[in-house]
């Protein structure tokens, strides 16, 4: 179980890392009115849908209704989906709000509100087992990351901070959350 849990982690990682190197290249004026510029909420979008399929088919195709029945009934788990969901939900709205001129679409403000929901997910996110303590401990740093994540990426939206400067913070914070999902390891 330990091994199924780190590699959940591991798959947000390795859709998280990306991002936070093409928030990088946006933050210095770069892919921002190229069709690459949809990149970043793709992969949050798969990322989400990801997560979700890896709660339900992590363990084969045959025992999907039952890792879902299993899910259902696990706050743990709910608590999973809802991340998942909120994920797919930013990224959406992201892909939006790059229709419009930069930051001019109401769309831009859900990325921050919905990533603040999500960092104090980790900080109140159940933990079992022996080592719940020390589990509790990883995610609750984890949330302080996000939480402090979103406040840069809605610096950046707002106009409250220059473009720039937000947007490399954002995008290093972005890395750091990443190296610490790619770095995760259930105890």
């Amino acid at each position: 179980m330990a091994l199924l849990s780190s590699a959940g982690h591991w798959l947000v990682g390795a859709f998280v890392l990306p991002v936070a190197v093409l928030i990088g290249f946006e933050a210095n004026g770069r892919l921002t009115t190229s069709p690459l510029r949809y990149c970043v909420p793709a992969l949050i979008i798969l990322s989400g849908f990801a997560l979700a399929g890896y709660i339900v088919f992590h363990a084969g195709l045959d025992r999907a209704p039952e890792m879902l029945q299993y899910a259902l009934g696990s706050d743990k788990q709910i608590q999973h989906f809802v991340m998942a969901a909120a994920v797919v939900i930013i990224g959406a709205s992201e892909w939006l709000a790059r229709t419009a001129p930069r930051n001019t679409s109401p769309w831009r403000f859900v990325w921050p509100t919905a990533y603040m929901a999500t960092g104090l997910g980790f900080i109140f996110h159940v933990q079992t087992g022996p080592q719940a303590e020390a589990v509790w401990h990883y995610h609750a740093l984890l949330g302080i990351v996000i939480l402090s994540a979103s406040l840069a990426r809605l610096g950046q939206v707002s106009k409250l901070v220059a473009w720039r400067p937000s947007g490399l913070i954002f995008a290093g914070l972005l890395a750091i959350e990443a190296g610490m999902l790619l770095a995760f390891r259930a105890l």
